[in-house]
């Protein structure tokens, strides 16, 4: 079953892009894992570790590799592969 379809009119009505997001993860709460699996698809949020790069507190990403320290994948936004532990 698709859980993004019936909800899009809800989130697209939401200004604020945080709780937009809230509203989605919401939506996504029965599939939360604490590890993503490879070649799965996952949004969370994101606080970069790193300062002064520029990231995605919101990412898509389509995760590539699972390592010890985090995973790899494409953010979609940002159209480029990133870290993430």
């Amino acid at each position: 079953m698709n859980r993004i379809e019936p909800n899009i009119q809800d989130f697209k009505s939401e200004k604020d892009l945080g709780e937009r997001m809230e509203l989605i993860m919401y939506a996504l709460n029965d599939t939360v894992t604490p590890i993503p699996e490879e070649g799965n698809i996952c949004t969370f949020k994101y606080f970069a570790k790193t300062p002064n790069i520029r990231y995605d507190q919101h990412p898509l990403v389509a995760v590539s590799d699972i390592f010890p320290w985090g995973f790899r994948g494409i953010n979609f936004h940002l159209r480029d592969y990133r870290q993430y532990t």
